[in-house]
Parts: C-alpha cells; sequence; structure tokens
C-alpha cells in the first residue's frame, strides 16, 4: 500500500501554490480489518521525504531491509544506517510504503 502526502497545494481561484510543511505522525504498523474484507496488518518499510520549496528541493528515503529489519537513509550515493530507525513524526514524509505482513 502506497500512501502520498499532500505537500503542495494550489488553487486556481488566486492562482497560490505553495508547499505544505506541517508536520504528519504515521504508524510503523496498522491494521485494515474494519475495512475490507481480508483481514491484514500493514508494515512499513519506506518513507519517501521532499526537503525544500515548491520550486525545488531534494528527495531521499528511509527503507527497511526485510532481511535484517535494519533501516537505511537512502540519499544520492550514500547509504546511511538509522539506528532507532525512522522518526514516525515528519514534515518532511512525502510517499509511506506498507507491505501486507499477515492474514491475521
Amino acid at each position: 500500500m502506497i500512501i502520498h502526502i499532500k505537500r503542495f497545494y494550489f488553487s486556481e481561484r488566486n492562482m497560490d501554490y505553495r508547499k505544505i510543511n506541517e508536520k504528519f505522525e504515521f504508524s510503523r504498523s496498522f491494521n485494515l480489518t474494519s475495512m475490507q474484507k481480508q483481514k491484514g496488518r500493514y508494515d512499513l518499510y519506506g518513507i519517501v521525504h521532499h526537503y525544500g520549496t515548491k520550486n525545488g528541493g531534494h528527495y531521499v528515503s528511509e527503507c527497511k531491509d526485510p532481511n535484517t529489519n535494519n533501516w537505511y537513509l537512502c540519499d544520492d550515493e550514500s547509504v546511511t544506517p538509522i539506528s532507532s530507525g525512522p522518526d514516525l513524526t515528519s514534515s518532511s514524509a512525502y510517499l509511506l510504503f506498507y507491505y501486507r505482513s499477515s492474514m491475521r
């Protein structure tokens, strides 16, 4: 499941285009059993961040290694371990990637 967080605003009425920098809190996992016929827990495995303005910026990602469950910050040509995992409150998170981890 991919969740897209609205980070850019455009109003045709007054030609206003800007970046939304509000903090957003998200979960490392959640259960959608009450919202769908198939039961399942979803676990976070990737985050894309946008840093900058509406006119330009930089994208980085945080990714979870499925074999070790360790998190890494991926920024252009560098990959750095994140010891405590991702920060679950962010003003830069743009895309959240979840996978269905169980059918319970």
